[in-house]
């Protein structure tokens, strides 16, 4: 059989023993049967739900992995773009302390009401 069982669940409902005078009960075989049924069923229902979830799960790195090169070459493009930038380390603190003084004249210029990029 394709899941590996040797009998589905219709085989197992469909077997039909002989019986005899000193055999087994039956009515006893037929509802041990009925109860490997309803296990056959449950291990075919789970079968096919891993099947669904991994394919699912294909799927889904497929569509990552399109996603990722895609990221790739826009990082590429960036590198690029960015490339003759220099980078934080060429700033320096006196650099940064300009900055932050400038930044800080420009707060009291706006809050006394005057646009310091009108000043020339």
């Amino acid at each position: 059989m394709e899941n590996g069982f040797n009998h589905s669940a219709k085989s197992i409902l469909d077997k039909v023993f002989p019986s005899s005078e000193k055999g087994y009960d039956p009515y006893e075989v037929d509802c041990f049967l009925d109860e490997i049924i309803s296990d056959y069923l449950l291990l075919e229902q789970n079968g096919y739900i891993t099947e669904a979830k991994y394919a699912s799960l294909v799927s889904e790195i497929n569509e990552l992995r399109k996603e990722n090169q895609s990221l790739k070459i826009d990082l590429d493009s960036y590198k690029r773009r960015f490339d003759g930038i220099s980078s934080t380390k060429n700033v320096s603190k006196e650099n940064i302390d300009y900055i932050t003084r400038i930044s800080k004249l420009e707060k009291a210029l706006f809050d006394a009401g005057i646009d310091p990029s009108s000043i020339k």
